[in-house]
């Protein structure tokens, strides 16, 4: 497997924040993860999080961002989880890039000390629970779609995944 070229994902980098300035219901944006404090490397991938105007519906906003991200780029969107407030919406691409980006109302989320805002009111607010394999597992035993979700991307069609070998 190969990583993804560090220009492509720069470049997606900066036409998902030209989105958010552009977009009148974006009143906040950062960059969070590694990316947040330093170049990162080529297997870094994007971590973006963004503040929703109160008076705008964040799933209006994810469903339009879903669709310009997978018709601009081909994307796969894999999944969506909720943390509180801030929902987090993941995508993979064809190179096996992966763009996270969440949303909470009002300002961006500084969910751990990697946070570099790049416009708009900042928050302070909690994380995501930590996530183990076994509840990982357990959620995909009940949640079928899971597995398809995975079985859309063609470079994936043909590999033998372990962990969903498990969930059967």
């Amino acid at each position: 497997m190969e990583a993804c070229a560090v220009g492509e994902r720069d470049s997606i980098r900066d036409y998902v924040l030209g989105r958010a300035e552009d977009d009148s219901r974006i009143v906040a944006a950062a960059a969070v993860g590694s990316l947040a404090v330093g170049p990162g490397d080529q297997w870094s991938d994007l971590d973006l999080t963004f503040g929703v105007a109160e008076d705008a519906s964040i799933p209006e906003v994810m469903a339009d961002w879903a669709a310009a991200f997978v018709e601009e780029f081909d994307a796969t969107h894999l999944l969506d989880l909720a943390s509180g407030e801030l929902v987090y919406r993941v995508f993979l691409f064809s190179d096996w890039m992966q763009v996270d980006l969440s949303f909470a109302p009002g300002a961006a989320r500084q969910v751990g000390p990697a946070f570099r805002s790049v416009f708009g009111p900042r928050e302070t607010g909690t994380g995501l629970p930590k996530v183990t394999l076994s509840r990982f597992i357990l959620r995909c035993k009940r949640d079928t779609s899971i597995v398809g979700m995975f079985s859309s991307i063609p470079s994936m069609r043909s590999v033998d995944l372990c962990l969903f070998q498990l969930t059967a």
